[in-house]
């Protein structure tokens, strides 16, 4: 598997991951409403994370929430779409992909 192949491996489960994540924040009626009365959905996930893993596992989960994990699999997926033409990748986006991936070099 090359480098590339590996960052495509992270993307497509930690996109996989995230909408599901997503999907399951079914407490929220309307996410993108100001007015909802359970608040938005930052709160629902900050609060969710809180209440199952504790203060400190819960604060690391809430500040990695799936808006940041679809974030950093378009990072690894433009890294690897770059790096095809050049034969060159960014060694900390493989190193990011091995650590989603659970594989070593």
């Amino acid at each position: 598997m090359t480098p590339a192949d590996e960052l495509r491996t992270a993307v497509e489960k930690l996109r996989t991951l995230a909408e599901r994540v997503n999907d399951d924040l079914s407490l929220v009626d309307d996410p993108n409403d100001p007015n909802d009365p359970n608040g938005p959905l930052e709160a629902h996930w900050t609060q969710a994370s809180r209440n199952e893993l504790g203060p400190i596992w819960g604060a690391y989960a809430a500040a990695m929430h799936p808006g940041v994990g679809l974030a950093i699999a378009d990072w690894m997926e433009e890294t690897a779409r770059n790096a095809e033409p050049f034969g060159k990748i960014n060694a900390r986006a493989v190193a990011v992909a091995r650590a989603i991936n659970g594989t070593n070099p």
